[in-house]
């Protein structure tokens, strides 16, 4: 029985401790594309950081930044305004309502995913929107974010 709950524990620990390891790594990550975009946009504009979000000065107009993990080889769909969802086993919905709390420009960027994303009309008709105005923001994949830059 002693050695019974000492292997429970111990699977505890490890259970924690590689839980602690993926954060880490998952913000780490986040960490490395914030500041790579930054930098990138510095190129062609100003950045700032401002009541704990940033934003983005360009041609004499302001754009928020945001950023959504999206897992590689998933597919994105905006379904709308507020709703987005990522297909895969298990699809999963996300809640996009800060997107919709105001009607500044806002860009979204996605990242590690480099999938197309789509966007749903209707029930039977979607489009892709690449560099696209979407609603109020426009969502780009992190690898394809100069290019974008390049056309507003």
């Amino acid at each position: 029985m002693k050695e019974f709950i000492i292997i429970i524990i111990a699977a505890v620990i490890l259970i924690t401790l590689i839980s602690f390891i993926i954060k880490y790594y998952e913000n780490n990550r986040e960490n490395t594309i914030k500041n790579k975009t930054i930098d990138l946009l510095n190129k062609y504009g100003k950045t700032f950081y401002e009541n704990k979000k940033y934003y983005f000065l360009y041609k004499k107009r302001t754009y928020e930044l945001y950023f959504q993990y999206v897992q590689a080889r998933k597919e994105l769909s905006i379904n709308n305004e507020t709703t987005w969802q990522i297909y895969g086993n298990p699809s999963t919905l996300i809640n996009q309502e800060r997107l919709a709390k105001n009607n500044k420009y806002k860009i979204v960027v996605i990242y590690p995913n480099e999938e197309r994303i789509k966007r749903y009309i209707n029930e039977s008709e979607v489009e892709f929107v690449d560099f696209q105005l979407t609603y109020t923001y426009y969502v780009i994949n992190f690898n394809s974010l100069e290019d974008f830059i390049k056309s507003l």
